[in-house]
């Protein structure tokens, strides 16, 4: 992972690419395609989030998987709290 921080301490991480074998040591990695089921709201979510970002959808859907992972890896360390701070307050994000 690496990270650059800049003068108002705001931060991007690049992510790292995860483990690229698959529970049975496979280490194909080819390309897999994919059919999705959303419900109307989480469309809605992902065309917002594709739009914001000027991306498609898919790949919309690969960042977020990404980040998914990256978020519940370092969430697996002891005392790690994922926060979210603003001008007033700081909020703990709990994923379950």
């Amino acid at each position: 992972m690496t990270q650059n921080t800049f003068p108002d301490n705001s931060q991007v991480i690049n992510l790292p690419s995860p483990d690229k074998s698959n529970s049975s040591g496979d280490t194909d990695l080819t390309p897999k395609r994919m059919t999705i089921s959303f419900s109307a709201e989480l469309n809605q979510h992902l065309v917002w989030l594709a739009q914001q970002q000027g991306i498609s959808q898919a790949e919309a859907v690969r960042k977020a998987v990404a980040l998914e992972s990256y978020l519940r890896q370092a969430l697996q360390k002891p005392g790690a709290k994922l926060l979210i701070e603003d001008e007033s307050s700081v909020r703990e994000i709990i994923i379950r």
